[in-house]
């Protein structure tokens, strides 16, 4: 895993924590660009389809004065959940029978 990988694990983390995700659940970063308005980068999870991205993007467009917007693709390792604890190899293995 890449250290910008890492970066945007631990940063999606952060913005999951202070609840900043639209409304259908994409985590995003966000700060101000200008007088103008704010950059964002969404975080897209293994999870979010293409029309979950688009639908983030409408939202925030909807609701902020975006002046960019970025889509990161984040790829969590293998067994941890995206608030990044541990799964529950237990309950992992019942969802998969």
């Amino acid at each position: 895993m890449t250290t910008e990988m890492a970066e945007d694990i631990q940063r999606m983390k952060q913005c999951k924590g202070w609840m900043q995700e639209t409304d259908n659940g994409v985590a995003y970063d966000w700060g101000l660009a200008g007088p103008g308005g704010a950059w964002f980068v969404l975080f897209c999870e293994s999870h979010h389809t293409k029309e979950d991205m688009k639908q983030a993007e409408h939202c925030l467009k909807r609701d902020r004065d975006v002046v960019s917007l970025e889509i990161r693709k984040v790829k969590l390792m293998e067994g941890v959940t995206s608030n990044g604890s541990p799964k529950d190899k237990k309950n992992s293995q019942e969802d998969q029978a």
